[in-house]
């Protein structure tokens, strides 16, 4: 009985705390007093990831904010995680030339103080370019981002690049590039074949190959099926 009143009494203490945080986000004006040290920033770019899904103009106003306070104290990995935060909000709003230049701006910061940030902003980069139909631009930013990878491996962002690549060849009917692309991913399943991420990418590979080849297109939608029973079982 003690375990349950100990429980509850710190999911009330957190609830409390979640409610004025709400509070404060959702009034037009920043907390009274705030410190604005590196801690601080870093908190207020937390919060505007889930704000921009429910009020992209305060969210957009506070990552502002935090770009201008991160640029007075030098705080180089700030600003380009400022960056970042303007970008995504403006993406999810689907503004992607707005994405695109804080991407951007993001990029050669992020390259000197913040690499981890690359694995971010190069798909991101590819898929807004996508959405504005410039393939050329997209598949660049595919191959910066394997590029990088094989520096610091991710079966997650190979499989992620690998399905935004297969969208872009399917739409330019680049057959030779597809072709490619399916060896890569069955050569990637068989190393690490616990990404989630895999049932997609076969799915994809084999839509693409019902316009062309029923044998293929039926030998990866049965490995997308297998893969997912495995993962669920």
């Amino acid at each position: 009985m003690r375990l349950l009143k100990f429980n509850f009494r710190w999911v009330h203490v957190l609830i409390v705390m979640l409610v004025q945080c709400a509070t404060v986000l959702a009034q037009n004006e920043f907390p009274p007093k705030a410190k604005w040290d590196t801690a601080y920033i870093n908190k207020m770019l937390l919060a505007c990831d889930s704000l921009r899904f429910t009020d992209v103009n305060r969210a957009e106003k506070i990552a502002l904010k935090c770009l201008k306070e991160a640029q007075q104290l030098s705080y180089k990995q700030g600003v380009a995680a400022s960056y970042i935060t303007c970008a995504e909000i403006e993406f999810n709003s689907m503004k992607f030339n707005k994405a695109i230049f804080f991407y951007k701006k993001a990029l050669p910061l992020s390259v000197q103080f913040a690499p981890k940030y690359l694995f971010k902003i190069y798909p991101n980069l590819a898929s807004a370019y996508n959405q504005l139909v410039m393939y050329d631009s997209a598949i660049y930013y595919c191959n910066k981002a394997l590029v990088y990878e094989k520096k610091h491996p991710s079966s997650k962002i190979k499989v992620a690049i690998y399905s935004l690549l297969i969208q872009m060849y399917a739409m330019q009917n680049n057959y030779k590039n597809i072709d490619n692309l399916a060896i890569l991913a069955i050569d990637e399943y068989n190393k690490d074949n616990k990404d989630s991420n895999f049932p997609m990418l076969f799915t994809a590979i084999g839509a693409f190959y019902t316009q062309t080849n029923t044998n293929k297109a039926l030998y990866y939608y049965n490995k997308a099926i297998h893969i997912s029973l495995l993962l669920n079982d």
